[in-house]
């Protein structure tokens, strides 16, 4: 079930920390992170229960651009303070994101089996750009 977003933010600025952590037990779980070391962008992942990936390398800063218009296209910074899950499930979906600003601004959500509003879209989105980031 969707569940709607809690508040309307937008921010303005520039990324200089992205977190995308998603998955299940059974269907593996992967932890994506960009961060701004030194004026160099360092991409990792890490892949759990199935998901075979452990990358670590420099990247472009044209991947954090395509990320910020993702979370701009579907209102992501209305997703901050998002937390919601449900206990009946034992072996569920789970995602975390966080993203910082360089004005300070930052958005964190997390659910279990919810999701705030066009969170598929989101999702579907991120993991395009994350998979180019792999290749």
């Amino acid at each position: 079930m969707i569940s709607k977003s809690i508040t309307t933010k937008r921010y303005d600025g520039d990324i200089i920390s992205f977190s995308f952590h998603s998955g299940s037990y059974f269907g593996g779980y992967g932890e994506y992170e960009i961060k701004n070391e030194g004026g160099e962008l360092k991409f990792s992942a890490r892949g759990y229960n199935g998901k075979d990936v452990n990358v670590d390398k420099t990247i472009s800063g044209e991947y954090l651009d395509r990320i910020d218009a993702v979370l701009k296209k579907y209102d992501v910074a209305s997703w901050d303070g998002f937390n919601e899950s449900d206990d009946d499930v034992m072996d569920g979906h789970s995602f975390s994101l966080d993203v910082e600003y360089d004005t300070g601004a930052t958005i964190h959500a997390y659910g279990y089996m919810k999701y705030p509003r066009n969170y598929n879209q989101v999702s579907d989105e991120l993991y395009e750009i994350i998979e180019e980031i792999l290749d």
